[in-house]
């Protein structure tokens, strides 16, 4: 296999950018349609992770300043419902 450069997939721009090399690609016949799929596949594992991941860094910084702002007030905790 050739030695490919890495790919920097950080940010949901990112994994579009590459997204639409990938269809360039397809369309000129430089790569098959099933590696296509694949890539596919595993660049929609990306977008889903670093959604996910900026959603718990959302929610992280919620918290914080909740603690900051409104450090008496109480929350029920996880533990509090059982």
């Amino acid at each position: 296999m050739a030695n490919k450069k890495h790919i920097r997939l950080e940010t949901i721009g990112d994994v579009s950018q590459f997204l639409s090399k990938i269809i360039n690609q397809v369309y000129r016949g430089e790569i098959e349609g099933s590696t296509a799929s694949r890539l596919g596949t595993l660049l929609n594992i990306q977008i889903n992770a670093l959604r996910e991941s900026e959603l718990e860094n959302r929610v992280k910084k919620l918290g914080l300043l909740t603690r900051i702002c409104a450090p008496n007030l109480a929350f029920p905790t996880h533990q509090d419902s059982a």
